[in-house]
């Protein structure tokens, strides 16, 4: 699968996706504090769901539909170059529906490991002990105290040198008590303000935790130094000057009570997360950001997400001080809107570190970071599945000046630490088992393998699989594609070879589907099964599906956190409002195939048109006789190879079909490419339930795949070997918009009163495809119309004139006149008999060489 179609979208995604921010992306400072991003719940953006009136319906076969997932993952299907830009709405969408807000202890002990009983630990009490009277330690402690005490700070950046100084100092400690060498213990190095190598995303976290050996390999002169990537990182940080800015838990879309049943968003905590002073006989006055709010006015900010018009105002605060006078300082009054604004804006500055880390920094089943807020602390904690964030605590209690035995918060950050330096590459989520990374360590191999470019990331790296029951070596290449994302499968492919399949161009497939998911290999070896049931009137079939040559999983181990959260989830965690949340188990599946190519690897039209009406057939084929709906066609689905000197379309990707007969959902993961899916399944239906997903849907599929392909693109020429977005089309929107907006717009599209303005209108270079854009839109326009209104006395004298009707753009279909409507062909309209009558002839050209002014048939519609 290539992403260069995806590339060429890039120029038009980018300013699409960064007008939902109030400030451009991409400027000098990574901060949430400049960089103040509009949380969609908050503006209320949401547009409703255009009214359908439903027909009398017969009941229609399906295939089973599955539970909504609008993970970025499965929704930006290109290549592995990407700007943050690209996928912010995406990002926002994972947040606002797979974030978990857990309690402080639950999320230390679950994820990270760290002891329920602790205070009473007596090996993680004599590690602690050592830490706090060790004097690099203590010094850096106190250095970063002062600055947590400040009234104002200026920069973040001042932060930076206590913090990586304390952490360090930690480090070390943590390593001799263990007895493990020093050059291995994880080394916190200040990384902001130079941009992490490995992606197009240009951020710069303000600190990564690496490898000490790494750490101290690297050049550091301020000419050129050596710059880090997401590959070398382990665990990122993030500091701010603000406390409030940690995320409170109050947009969060599922919140876990700790153990005595209480809410982590409590009002203690609340206060507390500003450093509320307390008096203490003889302290000089200490300068805080205490607010003036009851605890009652605190709860109700956290929880009521108002409408009040975003603004700062100021006001004045008394800190009382031991002589009984009262310093008075300037402190933010606290606004819902605009806190909340900004909360947003730092989640998903955080959540762009992870899905870079997760996407750009090798083979990664997790990724956890670190966000600070002066001296309060906020662990996260994202895969594939979930976005996990721990309730804030305070990291040490800054009105003391120094270290104390009894400051139980210490204690559990320098447990958090401790349990960090302990953990196995496959905990810190790097796949060593699949594959040894040899980035960890040395910088030089990095840079020598990688170059400037990250599609080079893997390249001549082997990897191990079990085939026939004997281990064979598959050398990985190139990155031809890879899906930026949190949530969702996550798919990279690769250039491959390996001397078990001599001879052939292969590619390899890694990606991380639901574990109920069944593999794209039992479709495929299914489709083999009845194309030999089929005999020689079949075999045509083995042309058009991909080869793939073997499929192997990788599950989590038993101690990683994503399988230590899962457990706890379905057998302890309780949630508020009695809520629940059903965590996705997922495998790591490679896959080796014969490689197959792209559409703008193609450079004649009547090779597109090949290619389509193959891929049509196979479809229904396929559908028919091993009775299995693709339910993810796309752009990048649809590929082609050559066999016996022809160009044969594949579909491709089985990844997300089901077996008709099956019943149940397989997987949380949406069915289909947000820009190509059937406009009634973006939503869910009136009863708040996924839309069965039916044959007629990967049709309409297929007609937005040409729309998009023929009317925003150019053909490739020898000038230009590649396809070329066209500008202005008015489908460009298409790859930014929310599943609200996109359903609504291809709803209008299908149902107003037909007029040729309406009708998609392909480039120059694809015109001859305009009969078939034409044709396809007037039998999904009449079947939404039939649909929608069962009563219709004349289609043409409500929708076209006696003029069009004359045309070879008349409906394939009459107007059902019996009370059942048959709504899995719209009324006749939609069905594999129309698009293929359609699709038969092309452009009227007498293009297609081998069947004069027809394209090649294979499987003609059965006769009724």
């Amino acid at each position: 699968m290539s992403g260069a179609f995806f590339i060429s979208l890039f120029p038009i995604l980018l300013p699409l996706m960064a007008k939902r921010s109030l400030s451009p992306a991409g400027t000098a400072s990574d901060s949430a504090e400049e960089e103040i991003i509009p949380h969609p719940a908050l503006l209320s953006l949401i547009r409703p769901r255009p009214p359908i009136t439903p027909p009398v319906v017969a009941p229609a076969a399906a295939c089973q539909s599955t539970p909504r997932n609008n993970g970025a993952a499965s929704q930006l299907d290109h290549d592995e170059h990407h700007t943050r830009a690209d996928v912010d709405a995406y990002v926002d969408e994972d947040l606002q529906t797979h974030r978990i807000y857990l309690p402080t202890d639950v999320f230390l002990n679950v994820l990270l490991g760290v002891p329920d009983d602790l205070d009473s630990n007596d090996e993680f009490q004599a590690i602690i002990k050592a830490i706090l009277v060790d004097p690099a330690y203590v010094t850096a402690r106190a250095k970063f105290s002062s600055v947590c005490r400040l009234e104002k700070i200026q920069h973040e950046n001042i932060l930076y040198p206590g913090y990586v100084e304390m952490c360090n100092a930690a480090a070390s400690v943590i390593a001799t008590k263990d007895c493990r060498p020093s050059d291995l213990a994880l080394w916190c190095r200040r990384q902001d303000p130079k941009r992490v190598l490995g992606s197009l995303a240009k951020l710069s976290p303000d600190a990564f935790s690496i490898y000490k050996k790494l750490c101290d390999g690297l050049r550091v002169d301020n000419a050129n130094p050596d710059l880090l990537a997401w590959a070398h990182d382990q665990l990122w940080h993030d500091l701010k000057r603000f406390i409030k800015i940690l995320d409170n838990g109050s947009t969060a879309p599922y919140v876990v009570l700790d153990k005595d049943g209480r809410d982590p968003r409590n009002l203690d905590m609340l206060l507390k997360a500003f450093a509320k002073y307390e008096e203490r006989t003889g302290a000089p006055p200490v300068y805080s950001t205490e607010l003036k709010a009851t605890k009652r006015q605190i709860q109700s900010y956290a929880d009521d997400l108002s409408t009040r018009p975003a603004k700062r105002s100021r006001t004045r605060v008394k800190l009382p001080g031991s002589d009984g006078n009262a310093p008075t300082l300037q402190a933010p009054t606290l606004h819902p809107q605009d806190d909340a604004i900004e909360r947003h804006g730092a989640s998903r500055h955080c959540a762009r570190y992870a899905l870079e880390t997760l996407s750009s920094g090798g083979f990664r089943s997790h990724s956890f970071g670190i966000l600070v807020g002066r001296n309060v602390m906020q662990v996260l904690y994202y895969d594939r599945s979930v976005i996990a964030v721990c309730e804030p605590f305070q990291m040490f209690d800054a009105q003391l000046q120094s270290s104390s035995s009894r400051d139980k918060d210490e204690h559990r950050f320098l447990a958090l630490l401790i349990c960090s330096q302990r953990a196995s590459l496959a905990q810190r989520g790097i796949m060593d088992s699949l594959m040894p990374d040899p980035f960890l360590e040395v910088y030089s191999a990095y840079k020598e393998a990688v170059k400037p470019e990250p599609s080079f990331l893997f390249d001549k790296r082997e990897i191990q699989l079990l085939v026939n029951n004997k281990t064979v070596i598959v050398t990985l290449g190139r990155i031809i594609m890879r899906q930026p994302g949190i949530i969702g499968r996550n798919t990279c492919v690769l250039e491959a070879k390996s001397d078990e399949w001599p001879g052939r161009e292969l590619i390899i497939k890694i990606s991380w589907p639901a574990s109920s998911r069944v593999a794209e290999n039992v479709f495929v070896d299914r489709i083999r099964e009845a194309v030999t049931d089929g005999g020689e009137a079949a075999a045509w079939v083995l042309d058009h599906i991909p080869n793939v040559l073997h499929s192997q999983d990788f599950p989590l181990s038993a101690d990683s956190p994503g399988t230590r959260l899962s457990e706890y989830l379905e057998s302890s965690a309780s949630f508020v409002a009695d809520k629940s949340f059903s965590y996705e188990t997922r495998v790591c599946r490679v896959s080796v195939h014969e490689r197959l190519y792209s559409l703008d690897d193609l450079r004649k039209p009547s090779e597109y048109a090949q290619v389509f009406f193959d891929v049509l057939q196979v479809h229904r084929w396929i559908y028919d006789y091993p009775r299995i709906l693709h339910r993810d066609l796309s752009v990048g689905n649809i590929m082609w190879h050559r066999r016996r000197g022809r160009i044969c379309g594949v579909l491709n990707d089985f990844d997300l079909s089901s077996f008709r007969d099956s019943t149940g959902a397989s997987s949380k993961q949406r069915t289909g490419t947000r820009p190509f899916l059937a406009h009634e399944l973006h939503l869910p239906d009136s009863n708040g339930q996924p839309v069965i997903h039916l044959y007629r849907h990967d049709l309409e599929s297929l007609f937005y795949i040409m729309v998009l392909l023929f009317c925003s693109h150019e053909m490739p020429t020898t000038d230009s070997p590649s396809l070329r977005v066209v500008k202005n089309s008015q489908y460009h929107s298409w790859f930014s918009m929310t599943d609200e907006r996109l359903s609504e717009k291809k709803h209008k599209m299908l149902s107003s009163k037909y007029n040729d303005g309406l009708v998609p209108v392909p480039h120059h270079s694809f015109g001859a495809f305009g009969d078939w854009l034409k044709g396809l839109y007037v039998q999904l326009h009449t079947g939404v119309r039939f649909r929608t209104n069962a009563e219709v006395d004349s289609y043409d004298a409500d929708v076209m004139d006696d003029e069009d009707q004359e045309q070879d753009s008349a409906p394939i279909a009459e107007e059902p006149q019996s009370q059942s409507f048959d709504d899995s062909t719209l009324g006749g309209a939609v069905s594999y008999a129309a698009f293929f009558q359609i699709m038969r002839e092309f452009g009227k050209s007498r293009s297609a060489p081998r069947v004069k002014g027809k394209l090649a048939v294979m499987y003609p519609p059965k006769e009724d």
